[in-house]
């Protein structure tokens, strides 16, 4: 009898064990489940900025994951146009959240962050593109949170105008590389606008 007994207590306990495992996990939340939806967008966009006080732009391009059609999480990186003195560079990390994306006008926040370079010209900037890639100087950091609002224009295709700040830190103000323009990190901060062109599946 008290053998008969043991395996029935271990048979009783496995039963509970099993239970509650399957409670615990169906009440385990996650981001990503197998009703989740995942889509993929690239963007192409120009930013304003600016440089000690001058006004500028710069292009770029993104590439992020949708998540239920709401959350982005991707890549980007931008390179400066139209700065007359300094040039920059930078590549970054970013996060979407997308409110009622279905609506024609919808709303949205971002927050970017990641690393850069800045560097005077060699030579005097004749053309946008002139000294397009001469931006290997002294690195910095940065943070930028931005709001904006979205225009579906077809069903892969939106058009975003963005407000932001960009924040950078860690500049180099000696470094031999900005002799000429001793940009500073205030200088390279500032508010940002934003066009830009989304393009994927949601």
């Amino acid at each position: 009898m008290k053998n008969s007994a043991i395996p029935r207590g271990i048979v009783c306990l496995s039963s509970l064990c099993l239970l509650w495992s399957a409670a615990h996990a169906q009440q385990t939340q996650t981001l990503v489940d197998s009703s989740s939806t995942v889509g993929s967008v690239w963007s192409f966009e120009t930013k304003t900025n600016s440089i000690q006080g001058n006004v500028g732009s710069a292009i770029g391009i993104n590439w992020g994951a949708v998540i239920d059609r709401s959350l982005v999480f991707g890549i980007g990186g931008e390179v400066n146009l139209s700065h007359t003195v300094t040039n920059y560079s930078y590549l970054e990390l970013l996060g979407q959240y997308i409110a009622e994306g279905d609506r024609l006008f919808h709303f949205g926040g971002q927050l970017s962050l990641g690393f850069g370079s800045v560097k005077d010209y060699e030579h005097p900037k004749t053309s946008l593109f002139d000294n397009f890639f001469n931006t290997s100087g002294t690195g910095f950091y940065f943070i930028e949170p931005q709001g904006f609002g979205e225009l579906n224009i077809s069903m892969k295709t939106r058009l975003i105008i963005g407000l932001g700040y960009f924040f950078a830190t860690g500049i180099d103000a000696t470094n031999l590389n900005i002799a000429k323009s001793k940009v500073t990190d205030r200088d390279l901060s500032g508010v940002t606008v934003t066009l830009s062109l989304k393009f994927g599946s949601y």
